[in-house]
């Protein structure tokens, strides 16, 4: 069972019809809304207005939390051009606890100048929020980069100069999920995340976009302090349901083109056993016989984008609080995260300048040699 896991930020949608934070009111402490559906969506603003305010518009109780991010990703995915001043229109109607400043990702090719570029222009952008809303907890997004020296500048800029108690970082997923010079790239991703929460303290760390139940853990491993997620729904969106014990696995018949992995015999038993053993799942059975789990799970869960997402709602809120992955790359990757929490900034420098010139097996040794004294 692993132990104060990260604060978990449910990502959702404005308009919808599944609404975790009332099917689960003791486990949402924090909701995560997007300033592109306001910016996107005709005559939204004017309804939200008509409701009284977001938080009477989503139906939120005032124990609950609520970020704004400001669509970066999304912004930059569709190639728009949205300035700064309409994202602080946005902010200035919008009522919530924590802001998002708008941020252009970094992205794996872009060269030392394009990469300085989009960074200068990130810390102008936070600079005119918190001018423009000094009342208001705007957090800054740092972003993966090959440099280090750009952590060391950033955290600097947001804390040293600007004071900021929490910083957001983007871009830790992709690298996670690389298939080409896959551990590299991995390690590459956990120690930059690591080298960040040394610089600016792991309590005062978001991490941007997390995908799933066994990420969220390699976070826990690595005891950052928060991280947002609408995985729930859009994995429900492709038939798949997220598994308790890490992983995901498709349960419908619609043709898919990635992650083709369906859920086999052995899986829906261990699934069936899980719930036949507890008292909180989130679906109403008559009994809680085996062959009752499995007809229902059939019938009403996989077959029903709903129910999907309400399932994997409920596994991103519990069980990937409470336990970590139990076998495959993910396993790996959270022994190898404990391991990566252990070391220093200047150990961390070490293996970045010579990771390329190494073999991948003699530097997981040495990631988990008694050689690394612990921080």
């Amino acid at each position: 069972m692993l132990k104060d896991p990260p604060v978990i930020v449910i990502g959702d949608i404005l308009l919808s019809n599944i609404r975790p934070w009332k099917i689960f009111p003791d486990t949402t402490t924090d909701v995560m809304i997007s300033s592109y559906e306001l910016l996107t969506k005709r005559g939204i603003l004017a309804k939200i207005r008509a409701r009284g305010g977001i938080r009477s518009f989503l139906e939120l109780d005032d124990k609950i939390k609520l970020w704004l991010d400001s669509g970066g990703y999304q912004i930059m995915r569709k190639g728009l051009n949205i300035s700064i001043k309409r994202i602080a229109r946005i902010y200035e109607e919008i009522d919530a606890d924590f802001y998002i400043s708008l941020d252009y990702p970094t992205l794996p090719g872009d060269s030392p100048r394009v990469r300085e570029k989009k960074m200068r222009r990130n810390i102008k952008n936070f600079e005119f929020l918190i001018n423009r809303f000094p009342d208001k907890t705007i957090i800054p997004v740092i972003h993966f980069s090959p440099n280090l020296d750009d952590y060391n500048f950033l955290v600097n800029t947001y804390i040293e100069e600007y004071g900021c108690e929490k910083i957001a970082f983007g871009g830790f997923v992709p690298p996670l999920l690389s298939v080409k010079g896959t551990k590299k790239a991995r390690i590459k991703g956990i120690l930059s995340l690591q080298y960040v929460a040394l610089l600016a303290g792991r309590e005062n760390i978001h991490v941007m976009g997390v995908g799933s139940a066994t990420t969220i853990s390699i976070l826990h491993a690595l005891r950052i302090g928060s991280a947002d997620s609408a995985s729930w729904r859009v994995k429900a969106a492709y038939g798949k349901i997220i598994l308790p014990w890490g992983g995901e696995r498709h349960v419908t018949n619609r043709k898919v083109n990635f992650g083709k992995k369906k859920l086999n015999r052995e899986e829906l038993n261990r699934l069936i056993d899980i719930i036949s053993g507890i008292d909180h799942f989130p679906f109403s059975l008559p009994s809680y016989s085996k062959q009752n789990i499995e007809e229902f799970l059939n019938t009403n869960v996989f077959s029903r984008f709903e129910n999907r997402a309400i399932f994997n709602a409920w596994v991103i809120l519990h069980w990937a609080k409470i336990m970590p992955p139990k076998t495959g790359s993910f396993r790996s990757l959270y022994s190898l995260a404990l391991q990566i929490r252990k070391i220093s900034l200047e150990d961390i420098r070490n293996i970045w300048n010579n990771i390329d010139n190494v073999k991948q097996k003699d530097l997981l040794d040495y990631l988990s040699s008694n050689e690394i004294r612990g921080n």
